[in-house]
């Protein structure tokens, strides 16, 4: 069984994010762990993906800098997505190649974990064919963007938990102009408590994934 560390980033700029899943991804690649699974929620930045159109971002320059949200260009799949408290992001980094080499599969599955931990909820969510993410009859709760080196995972999935719902009448999520989004808040009228969602995240991911996931709050990094 493999074993992955999961490490608490707590609060990030995505930049800082970003540097530190390279870190981790380069001790992956020489094999010095078998993998991590990090987490964080993102100071307000919305992300382009390599497939993004500048176009799908629809507020203004002087918007953005008066609410104080970053754009940052980045090398994960999909589109435009925002991301900011309120918001559980996890970056699996991990050699895939030792469950399977199959992209396709594996989105499939970080979806179900995304289900899977929401279902504990009693939030019923699901797949929509030829669009990656999770969502609910309210609008699309989860986003994914995945990118592979040498068979080792990294970027991965956001969660909507207590998020701000107004951030994404920003932009085209996803690059899609007739979708709505989603929160956990919104749907269950009430605050949820980020660590337990966490903590129902990891289980699943274990139980999806056969791995071993251990945590250790010593580690926990704050930047």
């Amino acid at each position: 069984m493999r074993r992955y560390k999961f490490i608490d980033l707590k609060i990030t700029d995505y930049n800082s994010a970003f540097d530190i899943q390279r870190e981790y991804l380069d001790k992956v690649k020489d094999n010095q762990a078998d993998g991590y699974l990090l987490a964080t929620e993102h100071k307000p930045v919305f992300t382009l993906g390599r497939f993004a159109k500048t176009n799908n971002l629809i507020a203004p320059e002087g918007e953005l800098k008066a609410k104080g949200i970053d754009v940052v260009k980045t090398n994960r799949g999909g589109d435009i997505t925002f991301h900011g408290p309120g918001q559980v992001v996890f970056y699996p980094i991990f050699n895939l190649s030792y469950h399977y080499q199959d992209v396709h599969r594996y989105l499939r599955e970080l979806e179900e974990v995304i289900i899977c931990s929401l279902n504990t909820y009693s939030i019923k969510s699901y797949r929509v064919m030829g669009r990656t993410g999770v969502w609910t009859k309210q609008g699309k709760i989860a986003s994914i963007g995945i990118a592979i080196s040498r068979w080792v995972t990294y970027h991965g999935f956001a969660l909507n938990a207590n998020v701000d719902l107004d951030y994404f009448s920003m932009i085209n999520p996803c690059g899609f102009k007739d979708i709505k989004v989603a929160s956990m808040k919104n749907i269950l009228c009430y605050e949820i408590d980020m660590e337990d969602l966490k903590n129902e995240l990891i289980k699943n991911f274990s139980i999806i994934f056969k791995a071993k996931v251990e945590i250790d709050s010593l580690n926990n990094l704050a930047v």
